[in-house]
């Protein structure tokens, strides 16, 4: 069934009494794959489908945003539209047409802040117009910047926008919405400070996908301890994650992006909470760039997020300082909500996770002493996750929390728990050691005298 072009060569060679003896053989390739079939989308996707591709709803769907350099109203953003039709994507491309003979005020590209300006003082322009595939949302511009006074740019988030998830799936992850990526982590990009080298007081940011087990980085109380251990280490998958936008006194702007169950400090609170619990108006701990705490406010909340890379280093105080902010080294265990609210402030999502890690924490900091044995031995699953350190206390949660009731399983975790905080005070504490040897030596003498006595 295949052609005369269809065919290729190949040489054959054979040792036939201390003689190489090749032949030309004339082959057919191996027969065509099967197509596989197409998945039709149940909703709009996260990017712009195929002309033709199949869909199972009906409306439209827009994407490629595009503004003029002077447009500030959004309005006037123009989408690419993508139609389902017939249970088939048609999709029409639209191109902006500005206005060539008037030159525009506003640079083509956005500025980088506090750049020197050349406009006009309080000129105002806007970058990076997004919208949401579904049309329920109004387009935004993401970033505004102003020309002020000293001719410098000045530019900021301007209206952040976030898409809900359940509108649309990730095109280019098409089991996404069947089997999730765990993610409880911080994206690659994510910077980190950390000691250039233990004998020196120098520091350096790096991004979190450069940082490796060992590394002294820069922990909620000011000081730097080692990373032990990932509980997640993903270099290749995208997820997504929250965007949260903050200010300080000076109205100096940050942001830091992690997933939503990760866990940052807030002030007010006095607790670690989780990213999706953080609403507009909370204020979080942060370092400026003196390395001094401050107060950061959160003024903005974007979500669905994707960025590449899933890091979620461990330190031995559970905290560590990303993008400036103070988070936790763990996330919130949905599982354990119903726990966490019925019991003392103090049984938190932090405190269960931090002492529930003290075996991993004991094996690879306290036991080993930050040797290179646990950067050498651990490995991560398919979705990046530490295997045995976290892939098996995730399954026991998950069956027992299902098989248990809540009364149960919080006496289950009570006692272990509690086990586990004793002997992590013991390893920290040598006047603990030394009493509990002391009393050991005290008891065994008495006995010894009491059996001798008694032989007597």
């Amino acid at each position: 069934g295949y052609s005369a072009q269809e065919t290729f060569y190949s040489m054959i060679c054979t040792c036939y009494l201390n003689e190489m003896i090749c032949s030309v053989v004339n082959c057919l390739p191996p027969p065509p794959p099967e197509p596989q079939e197409q998945q039709v989308a149940p909703f709009c996707q996260y990017t712009k489908p195929n002309e033709g591709d199949l869909c199972g709803f009906k409306g439209a769907c827009r994407y490629n945003p595009k503004a003029c350099p002077d447009e500030t109203n959004e309005e006037n953003i123009i989408f690419d539209i993508c139609k389902c039709r017939g249970g088939v994507f048609k999709c029409d491309q639209f191109d902006i047409a500005c206005n060539a003979e008037d030159e525009p005020v506003c640079p083509k590209e956005q500025p980088k802040n506090l750049s020197a300006c050349d406009v006009p003082k309080d000129t105002v322009c806007k970058y990076n117009p997004f919208g949401c595939p579904s049309q329920e949302t109004k387009g935004v511009f993401n970033d505004l910047c102003t020309c002020n006074r000293d001719g410098e740019w000045i530019c900021s988030p301007d209206k952040i926008l976030g898409c809900p998830r359940d509108q649309f799936i990730a095109s280019d992850d098409a089991a996404i919405a069947d089997d999730p990526i765990v993610v409880f982590c911080f994206p690659g990009d994510a910077l980190v400070q950390i000691l250039q080298t233990e004998e020196t007081t120098k520091t350096t940011m790096i991004p979190m996908k450069e940082l490796q087990i060992g590394d002294m980085v820069r922990v909620m109380d000011g000081t730097y301890e080692p990373v032990y251990s990932f509980g997640h280490k993903n270099t290749k998958d995208t997820a997504e994650f929250m965007e949260l936008y903050t200010t300080n006194s000076q109205q100096k702007k940050k942001k830091v992006v992690l997933s939503s169950q990760h866990m940052v400090w807030e002030v007010t609170q006095d607790r670690f909470i989780p990213a999706a619990e953080v609403r507009l108006g909370h204020q979080l701990m942060s370092y400026n760039d003196d390395n001094d705490t401050e107060v950061a406010t959160v003024i903005s909340i974007r979500n669905s997020i994707r960025m590449k890379g899933m890091y979620a280093p461990f330190t031995p105080s559970g905290t560590i300082v990303v993008d400036h902010m103070v988070a936790s080294s763990y996330v919130a265990i949905s599982n354990l909500k119903t726990l966490v609210q019925s019991q003392p402030s103090y049984y938190s999502y932090q405190w269960m996770a931090h002492i529930g890690e003290f075996p991993h924490r004991a094996y690879c900091y306290y036991y080993l002493g930050g040797s290179s044995y646990c950067k050498a031995k651990e490995t991560y699953d398919i979705n990046g996750i530490n295997q045995g350190w976290c892939t098996i206390p995730l399954q026991i949660l998950n069956s027992t929390a299902k098989g248990l009731s809540s009364v149960v399983l919080l006496s289950l975790l009570h006692v272990l728990l509690s086990v586990f905080w004793i002997m992590e005070q013991i390893m920290l504490n040598n006047k603990i050691i030394v009493g509990l040897v002391t009393a050991g030596g005290i008891y065994c003498y008495k006995s010894s005298t009491s059996i001798q006595k008694k032989q007597l």
